[in-house]
């Protein structure tokens, strides 16, 4: 957590490996379910420019406004739902 301004709960900042985890599970079936688009709209034939241009306006939004804060929500969740360890706990095996 960092501090934030009297009178407003301070930011918490995600650690960088769930945000590169968040960001591939939103990245990956967006950029796959377009390009399947463009396969059966016949715009596979398009110059690469114009294929990167059109795959970027679709993707860029949909990744920062929907599914990514959307799945940070749900990992959030899940992690208020798993059983919480102290510093000093220690993962045994077995």
């Amino acid at each position: 957590m960092t501090t934030g301004i009297p009178g407003r709960p301070a930011r918490v900042r995600h650690p960088r490996r769930r945000l590169a985890v968040v960001t591939w599970l939103a990245a990956y079936p967006t950029i796959t379910a377009i390009l399947a688009t463009f396969k059966t709209l016949g715009l596979t034939g398009a110059p690469l420019p114009v294929r990167t241009l059109v795959l970027t306006l679709i993707a860029v939004p949909l990744m920062v406004f929907v599914f990514t804060p959307t799945l940070m929500r749900v990992f959030i969740w899940l992690q208020r739902r798993s059983p919480q360890r102290s510093d000093g706990d220690v993962r045994t095996a077995g």
